[in-house]
């Protein structure tokens, strides 16, 4: 091969080596934030329903359900032998808003120490899964049996 061709072939990559460069910069630029469920300022209240009785989450508490529901996912319904369905210390948690509508969840089940919810609102034909350590089930059952 003489010197000409490759220093053609040799500039041709680099020029291509660019280009992808340059659409995988536009691309991380342009890509959405991730979206939030909840926003802590219009969250207003949270209440874990137990036997009927609502039990309200402290300040403290519902900053840290935003937080932790912030970083849940969503998911397909959950059919295999992982997820373990209650029983649960409490039939739901209801999440009042400044601004929007009355938010209601369900415990569907837990996979590992992760709770799995359903919510209509936010996925209609599927689950909300808790990421991380698992801390949303524990945060309910202590304030439900309080």
């Amino acid at each position: 091969m003489s010197n000409r061709i490759l220093s053609l072939m040799i500039g041709l990559v680099v020029v291509l080596a660019g280009v992808l460069l340059m659409m995988n910069i536009f691309n991380i630029q342009t890509e959405p934030l991730s979206e939030h469920f909840l926003t802590a300022d219009n969250v207003k209240a949270v209440e874990v329903v137990s036997n009927g009785t609502p039990h309200p989450l402290t300040f403290d508490q519902q900053n840290r359900f935003v937080e932790v529901i912030n970083l849940a996912v969503h998911t397909g319904m959950e059919n295999d032998l992982k997820v373990v369905k209650g029983p649960f210390d409490y039939e739901k948690i209801v999440i009042y808003q400044f601004e929007g509508p009355e938010i209601t969840a369900t415990p569907y089940g837990l996979v590992n120490t992760q709770l799995l919810l359903t919510i209509p609102e936010w996925n209609p034909d599927g689950l909300i899964r808790e990421t991380g350590p698992g801390e949303l089930n524990k945060l309910f059952s202590d304030v439900a049996n309080q």
